[in-house]
């Protein structure tokens, strides 16, 4: 094995570490959080976030925004629905439709998600500078965006 495959295996190896970190943090930071852990939105932030930003969207619509198959979510809306955090109403434009829409307790779970999400990047990210965080998103995009071509 080359220096060279030893610095990519050591850079894969670091950013799994940093991803399993950043996840213990954000446990710890809603640990104490009894509400949400009984009611299990753990896990849903993004689908939540990209629904109360873009707002009401049909599944496919959705799937499309957060880069999934659409019968990849239906578990995951399911249980939104059954949590109270989304319903879903009809399209004006086509009855067939049905549009996912945040409902009033869905919005502050959302928000408070996003929060935490706050959080623990900045403690993730806290011994870095602001130029040095710059560099670094530049360069983890790059990565991303030759992922895929």
């Amino acid at each position: 094995m080359t220096k060279e495959n030893d610095i990519d295996l050591q850079l894969l190896h670091d950013v799994n570490h940093i991803n399993a970190a950043s996840r213990r943090i954000r446990a710890q930071l809603v640990q104490g959080d009894r509400n949400r852990q009984r009611k299990g939105a753990r896990g849903y932030g993004r689908l939540m976030n990209t629904l109360k930003r873009e707002g009401p969207l049909s599944m496919n619509q959705l799937a499309e925004e957060l880069g999934v198959r659409p019968q990849s979510l239906t578990v995951a809306l399911q249980k939104l629905v059954s949590l109270g955090y989304i319903r879903k109403v009809p399209s004006e434009k086509d009855g067939r439709v049905r549009l996912l829409v945040l409902t009033e307790e869905g919005k502050k779970e959302a928000a408070s998600l996003y929060e935490k999400r706050r959080q623990t990047a900045r403690i993730c990210f806290a011994c870095l500078s602001e130029a040095e965080k710059k560099q670094l998103a530049e360069l983890l995009r790059k990565v991303e965006e030759a992922q895929h071509v």
